[in-house]
């Protein structure tokens, strides 16, 4: 009576009825959190941050951003001094070297229009 063929069809069938019921539920979920935003935004219409607070917000972040500043020490130095060193070397092997005439050549067309742009 009931085939093989037949037994999958309603399996297939009810699961395909499983995710519909899922997908429904989702959508309901969705839309009462769409509702509770909207009315959250309405109630909070006027409610901006003022400007002053941004501002004291924004200066005490400077602000501890320069205290934690340390000037640099001599290590530093001698470190940026060699780092350069091992800079200029490798531009020489890699024979970076001609390509700075090139960018010489670019800054000096660049001067050239920005006094173009002044005298105009």
């Amino acid at each position: 009576m009931f085939e093989y063929r037949d037994f999958g069809l309603v399996v297939c069938f009810s699961v395909f009825l499983l995710v519909l019921y899922h997908l429904k539920t989702l959508i309901i979920s969705f839309e009462s959190r769409l509702n509770e935003a909207i009315a959250d935004i309405n109630e909070n219409e006027g409610a901006l941050p003022s400007l002053n607070g941004l501002k004291d917000e924004i200066l005490d972040v400077v602000n501890s951003t320069i205290e934690n500043l340390q000037p640099p020490t001599a290590f530093d130095h001698i470190a940026g001094a060699v780092s350069q060193y091992f800079q200029m070397r490798m531009m020489k092997e890699m024979q970076v070297m001609p390509q700075l005439d090139v960018i010489e050549n670019v800054v000096d067309a660049a001067q050239g229009v920005a006094d173009l742009i002044n005298n105009d």
